[in-house]
């Protein structure tokens, strides 16, 4: 081999050897430009779902409030004639609370969050006129499903119509239970 082909393949290796390193970091940089990319789409889609939500929530409270008030109809039409089974709804600008006549110690109390982005419950057995002897609560976050439409979420599990909601605030109240 002579001394000039030796040294063009010594010189080849060397240039391949700096591409290679170099290489790392094209790989780095495009790498944080996906990320940047990714996150800069992440948060045009938080901005969406905060404006979807803060466009329907008060639909969707009113909608969950018919609803809440024609079971609570639909309770006392199934205990016409005894009282003590019918639940009474009392509503006030910004929620409701429900009692069972029978169980005037137990109540629900329901709220949409000021911010508008969940809504907030609490079940509570007094004694008679004392503190609370026992109390549930909890929050219920508005999230956004892939067609627009709005449903809550508590702790992964989906409520996903008014129905499945009023269930869970009516059954308790009526059942005189808090968990």
């Amino acid at each position: 081999m002579d001394s000039v082909s030796r040294a063009a393949r010594l010189t080849d290796k060397a240039t391949a050897k700096r591409e290679m390193a170099g290489d790392w970091i094209s790989d780095l940089a495009e790498a944080a430009k996906t990320h940047d990319r990714m996150l800069l789409k992440r948060e045009h889609s938080r901005a969406q779902v905060a404006q979807v939500i803060a466009a329907n929530s008060q639909r969707f409270w009113d909608g969950l409030l018919a609803t809440v008030e024609a079971d609570v109809l639909r309770f006392q039409h199934e205990f016409a004639h005894d009282p003590n089974g019918s639940l009474i709804l009392e509503k006030f600008p910004t929620g409701f609370r429900v009692v069972r006549p029978s169980l005037p110690d137990v109540s629900l109390h329901v709220h949409l969050d000021v911010s508008g982005e969940a809504i907030e419950f609490q079940y509570r057995t007094d004694a008679g006129g004392k503190p609370a002897v026992s109390e549930w609560s909890g929050t219920l976050t508005f999230r956004v499903n892939t067609n627009g439409t709005l449903y809550l979420n508590q702790y992964g599990r989906d409520f996903m119509n008014f129905e499945e909601l009023s269930r869970m605030f009516l059954e308790r109240v009526f059942k005189g239970a808090l968990r």
